[in-house]
Parts: C-alpha cells; structure tokens; sequence
C-alpha cells in the first residue's frame, strides 16, 4: 500500500503504470473505503502471531520472538533470510513492513523447546552483519543495547543518569558509572 497526498495521485500512477508495464504485477488506485480498509490491515498482521500463539496455547513469552527492525536504504532482501541453523528452529513467521523507509516488523514463533533468548541474540549477530538497525521505531526500551551515539546523547541531557538508568542495557549508576 503506498499513501500519498491527493496532488500525488497522478504522478505516482503514471510511475507505477510504466513500472508494470515493464515489470510483473499490477496495482489499482483504492477508493476511500478500501483506503481505510487496507490500512487496519496492518493491525491484523502485527497482531497474527500474538493470537496464534494464544489458540494453540502457547506461552508468547517463551515461544514468540519479535523484531522491529531498519534494514539498510540499499538493501535489496527486505525479507530476513534466516541460516538454516535458525531457520530450523521456526514453526511460523510473520512479516510485515513499511515499503519506502525499510522497517520491517518480523516475529517467529519457535518450535517447542528452541532457547528462545540464545535465538534472538543469533538472530541479532546475523541482522549486525547485514548493517541493519534495531529496534527501529519504538527506541530501545532496556531490551536492546544502545548505540554509542544513543548512550552519549543521553549523558548529555541526563548527567547524573537520574532519568532512566539502564535504558538501552547502559549503567543503572549515578552518574553513569561502570
């Protein structure tokens, strides 16, 4: 789904149409209805592995795995293409993402008795090596590690670290020390 402003709406279909031309696949200009309809779409894929996980009866906090994750403006695999080592460990996985600024939103529900925690970290190390980002949109909450320039920025609004200590896996310390 791409949104633009009505202005738009011309010269993005005069780009899409040449595009298909010459290129597999098609598009269609939505009405205001299917507009609205398209975009609630979103909440039902962001939503699918939660309520998998709860009709089987799974623990999500044991068996479902979330990432929120910046791929590179370059990149051409939008898609986490997983080792088959992790791969492998995967029942179901569920991919959603915003199409021009390369966010995608990937959750794995993992087969019964994976480390659920180890996987991530995997998962991690193979995301690093691409030069993706994480977490993309929501900041780092105290699950991810920040960034160099996230911890100095940081330190410098919040010095004697009495705001949120610990946010991205820094120190809980007065002061921000070791």
């Amino acid at each position: 789904m791409i949104k633009v402003e009505a202005p738009q709406t011309a010269e993005l279909e005069s780009l899409l149409t040449r595009f298909f031309n010459e290129n597999r696949g098609d598009f269609f200009l939505c009405n205001d209805r299917e507009a609205r309809d398209a975009f609630l779409v979103r909440f039902g894929v962001g939503g699918c592995t939660i309520s998998y996980c709860d009709y089987l009866g799974y623990d999500p906090d044991q068996r479902l795995v979330a990432f929120d994750v910046a791929l590179r403006r370059n990149d051409e695999a939008w898609r986490i293409a997983l080792p088959s080592h992790l791969a492998e460990q995967v029942q179901v996985d569920s991919c959603c993402g915003h199409f021009f600024c390369y966010v995608n939103h990937q959750d794995y529900v993992l087969k019964p008795g994976v480390d659920a925690k180890a996987f991530k970290q995997a998962v991690i190390a193979v995301l690093e090596q691409r030069g993706a980002k994480y977490p993309a949109e929501h900041n780092v909450g105290h699950l991810y590690h920040a960034s160099d320039e996230h911890a100095a920025h940081w330190q410098t609004l919040d010095p004697t670290n009495s705001f949120n200590p610990g946010i991205g896996k820094t120190s809980k310390k007065k002061f921000w020390l070791s």
